[in-house]
């Protein structure tokens, strides 16, 4: 151990030794000093007390000082009683002062430290949170400036942090793309409002990954302090969408387009006399191709729920457009349907897949309800539109309530038409309700937004 270190593990010690030693000389001076110099001492001995100790310190400084007053005093000079004791209020007033806000100067600077330990502790774990996240976050000081960027984001561009804080745009990406961002960052900036847009973004090695960047610009007295950025790498779920695009292209058109021609063919050979074992094979093959054609329907109607904005649709033309669709088949099976609407026409927010999630709940009713008649209802209440569409069928059993709008699920037919129902519902931040109806039958009760 070096003396330095020495010194200061007994710091402490050391301290309270030179004032132990202060004190003995300063009383022991007053009995060879004359008052008006014991008086200065006794001053700084009272100072040194409290800005060593504090509170306590200063008390102490001005009891050693009046003793070492009055030795003094007794020895070389005399002060009346009334003098020792404003002396004693003097010297007990600045000790205790400065003892005080040296006290009160140390917890204050205790809290500072407490505080920005605290700090820097929840600043290292926010970094730790940002910097184990696959989500790239950063702020941008201006237009064309980073601000502090977390560690996906660096090390997807192939610096550490440190190399991209408080660096230019155009430092770190290449020319184009710098352009294009520092572009929608002036409009941010500019704006004061969020940005939500997509770029291509290449880095040191020539990786080019797709991003969706959000930018939020944060103000202060309507000036833009900063703005914050996060970005989702989206290249994947790019190339997924696209692969996805193509297939359903082609099981729409190609697929399709080859079960309507096998349709048609069957369709003739069915109305042609045959065998009873041929005619029923026929009739199978005549039933599977269709439901195989409405599969492919059912698929490219899910492809297009999420592509879909709300927008003010008109309930009561849509129920009626839904109705005609079906008008056929319900003669077909002898079913009448009802419409119970008000005289102001019912309007819901939703989209064109309104009539799809309908469709499927009518076209269920007829097929597999064994119904004759069939209730359609809609009526406006607490902003919300409600649709009910109820039957006098056989009803459905309340174990298969709990599976009947799950994908797949099926007692006769593709398993498809409710889910494609129930997710058209939610998409539009919508319900669907499958109760018993007062008529025997099953009560689908479907709730949209009106505004």
């Amino acid at each position: 151990m070096t003396l330095l270190d020495s010194l200061k593990q007994n710091k402490n010690k050391i301290k309270n030794t030179i004032v132990v030693l202060l004190i003995i000389t300063v009383l022991i001076t007053s009995f060879y000093v004359e008052l008006v110099y014991i008086g200065l001492i006794a001053l700084a001995l009272t100072i040194i007390l409290a800005l060593t100790y504090g509170l306590i310190g200063g008390i102490a400084g001005a009891i050693t000082s009046i003793i070492t007053i009055y030795i003094s005093s007794s020895l070389h000079g005399y002060l009346s009683i009334e003098q020792v004791v404003n002396s004693l209020l003097i010297l007990m007033a600045i000790g205790i002062g400065i003892g005080w806000a040296k006290d009160t100067l140390e917890e204050r600077e205790k809290e500072i430290r407490e505080t920005k330990k605290k700090y820097e502790k929840l600043a290292s774990e926010k970094s730790i949170l940002l910097d184990n996240i696959n989500t790239h976050i950063w702020y941008l000081k201006n237009p064309d400036t980073y601000g502090l960027v977390n560690n996906p984001h660096a090390k997807f561009h192939g610096y550490k942090k440190k190399q991209i804080e408080n660096k230019k745009i155009t430092e770190i990406l290449n020319k184009k793309e710098a352009e294009k961002i520092i572009k929608d960052n002036k409009k941010v900036f500019q704006s004061k409002k969020p940005l939500k847009t997509k770029h291509w973004l290449t880095n040191k090695k020539g990786e080019k990954k797709l991003f969706s960047i959000k930018k939020t610009p944060k103000t202060k007295q309507n000036k833009v302090e900063y703005v914050v950025c996060t970005a989702n790498d989206i290249t994947d779920k790019k190339r997924t969408r696209q692969r996805e695009k193509f297939l359903h292209s082609l099981l729409r058109h190609d697929v399709r387009n080859k079960s309507q021609i096998i349709y048609g063919y069957i369709d003739i050979l069915k109305n042609q006399k045959h065998p009873k074992k041929t005619q029923k094979y026929i009739n199978k093959t005549h039933k599977a191709i269709q439901e195989q054609i409405e599969i492919i329907d059912k698929v490219r109607a899910l492809q297009k729920i999420d592509q879909h904005q709300k927008t003010e649709i008109n309930i009561t033309k849509t129920i009626q457009k839904t109705i005609n669709q079906n008008k056929d088949l319900a003669e077909q099976k002898n079913i009448q349907i009802k419409t119970k609407t008000p005289k102001k026409q019912i309007k819901a927010l939703g989209g064109p897949l309104i009539t799809e999630l309908l469709n499927n709940i009518i076209e269920n009713a007829i097929k597999h309800s064994n119904a004759t008649q069939i209730k359609i209802k809609t009526q406006n209440q607490n902003n919300q539109t409600k649709i009910t569409i109820e039957d006098n069928g056989k009803g459905i059993p309340d174990k298969q309530k709990q599976k009947i709008f799950k994908k797949g699920y099926t007692t006769n037919g593709t398993g498809l038409g409710l889910y494609i129902a129930k997710t058209i519902a939610n998409e539009y931040q919508g319900n669907i309700k499958l109760t018993d109806s007062k008529l025997g039958g099953a009560k689908f009760q479907i709730t949209l937004p009106s505004n």
